[in-house]
């Protein structure tokens, strides 16, 4: 309740999408659709329903979700530090179970990136 609370309030929050995955598991599915039908310009259901598909061993549909929360924001230019281009982690995981190993390293050079960026807005 506390989870569905706070995702209610900070649809972007991805603590407590991560905490709704660790509770839930596959079974938080139907909530991020509820989540991302209440506010389709909001990417993060879309981000986490795509890592729990690939976990699922659903690569190719949790390819498309992903691809549709780029296309929502490519950028993911709101989200703090640590949390940028998430959606490209898991692509990069999913792209490498499907055997493209050079989009996914691609995917993980994009990450790695945006967090070397981070590191040097510290700066």
């Amino acid at each position: 309740a506390i989870v569905d609370a706070l995702l209610d309030r900070y649809g972007g929050n991805d603590r407590a999408y991560e905490l709704l995955v660790q509770l839930s598991g596959q079974d938080a599915l139907p909530r991020l659709d509820a989540l991302f039908a209440r506010d389709q310009f909001e990417e993060r259901p879309l981000i986490w329903k795509a890592l729990l598909l690939h976990q699922a061993g659903r690569h190719e549909q949790a390819e498309q979700v992903a691809r549709q929360a780029i296309a929502i924001d490519p950028s993911d230019g709101e989200q703090g530090k640590g949390d940028r281009m998430r959606v490209y982690a898991v692509l990069a995981d999913i792209r490498a179970a499907r055997g493209d190993q050079g989009e996914a390293e691609f995917f993980r050079g994009v990450v790695r990136a945006i967090r070397q960026s981070e590191q040097a807005d510290e700066y």
